[in-house]
């Protein structure tokens, strides 16, 4: 798909904005990000149970070591650990003094009567293990913890807030801009009855959940098949928008009103021709920095070409890594579809049974989860492994 590398030559990240950590979940980073200080700052227990000197443990097992003390996470006064005692202690707690010698013994390794903590026989030590996390264990102030083009979770959040991070740089969500050329098309609303020629316009619906699933913000309009009107979307958008992208217009000669409007507003075609179905009537091109799609009007194509393009794109936008869809190999469960001059990719859904990873076409207006890439020039026949497309991220 040598159509990849012109999008990917062409379509950058916008530019980074600093967010606090609070408002940074599912964003990607923009900026490599270090630590300002160690985790853990401080020497700190890994288990709940009881601290004490390696070299009294034998002994303790016959007769306990006096427990002085209780430390909790987030302690502040945690004396040091006095030769001959014993500390009650739970995860997370401080651990004072040189740790060395020091070890938490799991309560489960150990019991506690009358204030003293008798460890238990062949137990107490496993695998020399101390259940301590000397200061700096997990990361040392100033390593890097992540690197630009990294989408940040939950957990990669609570280890940039352990790190002392307070705002992060991310790429924004880049706000999409679709319209829907038709004068057949009318919005579906409850109160609206299709006259005779009438289709319900249902591309906006389609795309926006790809969008709003991948990070992005969309608004959407619907024109009718007009040059003029055409001219004037491309025109407005181009200035307000990160991303452009039309369904319908699309048509061979002169019903061809999208592209021809699109070169009328000043726009660059990149790429005309991706060679695959659906595909043939594709365009990709440029306003400025602005990468715009142009894609067919049916429903199905539009949701097939939803995640082998739109999706990609607004990934790029978001400085994403690896945005193209995963490929796997499948089996198929129906002969394809008549043969084609090009690569045709259907809509399918994925699933395994009885340790096989099998495809099969979906019909009508029925969901699928993946692309089915039919070979060019020959008929792909049950039982054969094809490539798929996955859509989920």
């Amino acid at each position: 798909m040598e159509w990849r590398c012109y999008i990917e030559q062409r379509v950058l990240p916008l530019s980074g904005v600093s967010v606090p950590l609070s408002d940074a979940l599912g964003a990607v980073t923009a900026k490599p990000l270090s630590a300002k200080v160690a985790s853990p700052a401080y020497a700190e227990s890994m288990r709940d149970g009881y601290l004490c000197y390696r070299n009294e443990i034998d002994s303790a097992v016959q007769e306990g070591l006096p427990v002085v003390f209780e430390a909790a996470a987030g302690s502040l006064d945690v004396p040091e650990l006095l030769p001959g005692t014993a500390h009650r202690i739970f995860t997370g707690a401080v651990v004072r003094g040189e740790t060395a010698g020091l070890c938490v013994i799991p309560q489960e390794y150990g019991r506690e009567e009358d204030r003293h903590f008798f460890p238990l026989k062949g137990r107490a030590d496993v695998d020399c293990h101390s259940f301590i996390a000397g200061a700096g264990k997990f990361f040392a102030a100033g390593s890097t913890l992540l690197l630009a083009g990294e989408q940040l979770d939950g957990w990669r959040l609570a280890q940039l807030a352990n790190a002392g991070i307070e705002r992060v740089s991310v790429f924004p969500s880049p706000l999409v801009s679709l319209c829907c050329s038709g004068s057949e098309l009318v919005a579906p609303t409850p109160a609206r009855r299709l006259l005779p020629g009438e289709k319900y316009s249902v591309n906006d619906l389609i795309i926006k959940d790809g969008v709003q699933r991948y990070g992005g913000r969309m608004k959407s309009c619907q024109v009718q098949d007009c040059h003029q009107e055409l001219v004037a979307f491309f025109d407005n958008e181009s200035r307000c928008c990160d991303m452009i992208v039309t369904c319908g217009g699309m048509g061979e000669g002169k019903y061809d009103l999208t592209s021809s409007a699109f070169l009328a507003a000043g726009g660059e075609v990149v790429c005309d021709n991706f060679a695959m179905l659906p595909g043939k009537r594709i365009l990709f091109g440029m306003f400025g920095s602005v990468p715009v799609l142009c894609l067919p009007g049916p429903p199905r194509a539009v949701a097939t070409l939803l995640y082998e393009l739109v999706v990609p794109l607004l990934r790029l936008l978001r400085g994403e890594k690896d945005v193209w869809p995963q490929e796997v190999a499948a089996e198929l469960v129906a002969d394809g579809p008549e043969p084609a001059a090009s690569l045709r990719l259907k809509t399918g859904t994925l699933f395994y049974q009885q340790g096989r990873c099998l495809v099969m076409p979906v019909k009508g207006m029925a969901q699928g989860n993946c692309s089915i890439l039919y070979p060019a020039g020959r008929r792909a026949r049950q039982g054969e492994l094809v490539t798929v497309h996955l859509w989920s991220a």
